[in-house]
């Protein structure tokens, strides 16, 4: 990039030409640098500006001085680009962003953040896609991106919220209506920029509504409940083939391609993803207590299964007897 771009300012002169013509003429540097912008055309703003800092690095090494105030009132040099520093919000504040929500919100965040879904996603969830009964129980999501589905485990604990809610849910539930619908038609989506003003609204109730350290976005918002997803689920150790699965990425990679998991080694890796998704204490004092059930049947199966062997040696002694 650097060649390309002295060759730019240079334009067929030799080197020592352009340095007498950049000390005799400071019209002469503008010209050249302009023909590194009309080359940069397109280009991200800060790329642009890293492309003129070289330019003028390569003048300044000829020991021509640039007047760089001048420069910027006549040249077009895009803004530098800022930076959003965002993040996930941790297990308490999630819990306390979820507490100090409606009830109706409050089942939309937890599915956000325990699914790892869109916004976009989640609000076109319908109640025909929910699997409760699968084990794992799964949601059906339509991609937002490739427009395929994709099945998302879901945890015990909000299982049990999503059946809390639908209890309480307005109507009869019938499976083609969507599971968050508008106020007052379940045919109608809620509008993104609503639930983005709930989310925020919330944020500014509980105090965690704050700036980012380029004061142009906060730390939080509602698209930071899917990263909170990543990070657990990361944390947790869970395969990143699964992770990007589960979150709907299209990578293109051989390897996402052809992972094909089996039945025992998606519920291994589910077994890590609900612990670290399992939001409140309750809930993962239910999730232990159910794995220790699990561990236990599976020794007790292992033991009749040994005694059915014993039994069927016993009796083939017997008959050769």
């Amino acid at each position: 990039m650097a060649l390309r771009i002295v060759n730019l300012m240079l334009d067929g002169l030799g080197v020592e030409e352009f340095k007498k013509r950049c000390l005799e003429d400071h019209d002469f540097i503008v010209s050249a640098l302009e023909r590194v912008l009309e080359d940069s055309e397109g280009l991200a703003p800060n790329t642009v500006r890293y492309r003129l800092y070289i330019a003028k690095k390569f003048i300044r090494f000829l020991g021509v001085r640039v007047d760089d105030d001048l420069l910027r009132e006549q040249l077009d040099i895009p803004r530098k680009e800022v930076v959003k520093q965002d993040r996930a919000p941790t297990l308490e504040e999630l819990k306390l962003i979820l507490v100090n929500s409606t009830p109706r919100n409050r089942v939309l965040f937890h599915l956000i953040a325990a699914c790892g879904l869109r916004i976009s996603e989640a609000l076109r969830i319908r109640i025909g896609d929910l699997l409760l009964n699968e084990e794992p129980p799964l949601l059906r999501v339509k991609s937002a991106k490739s427009k395929k589905f994709r099945l998302v485990p879901l945890t015990r604990e909000l299982v049990e919220v999503l059946k809390i809610y639908l209890k309480n849910r307005w109507g009869k539930a019938e499976a083609d209506e969507l599971l968050f619908p508008s106020n007052h038609n379940v045919r109608k989506m809620i509008p993104v920029a609503d639930v983005q003003q709930y989310f925020t609204a919330t944020l500014r109730k509980v105090g965690l509504l704050k700036k980012d350290s380029s004061g142009k976005g906060y730390e939080i918002h509602l698209h930071s409940l899917r990263k909170f997803y990543k990070t657990r689920l990361e944390s947790a150790g869970v395969n990143p083939l699964m992770i990007e699965r589960w979150m709907g990425h299209n990578l293109g990679s051989v390897a996402q391609a052809y992972y094909r998991p089996s039945k025992e080694e998606f519920m291994e890796e589910w077994r890590k993803a609900e612990r670290a998704l399992t939001i409140f204490a309750a809930g993962r004092e239910t999730i232990e207590e159910y794995y220790r059930l699990e561990e236990r049947i599976k020794e007790v199966e292992e033991k009749l299964e040994k005694l059915k062997r014993l039994t069927e040696l016993a009796s083939s002694l017997k008959l050769e007897l």
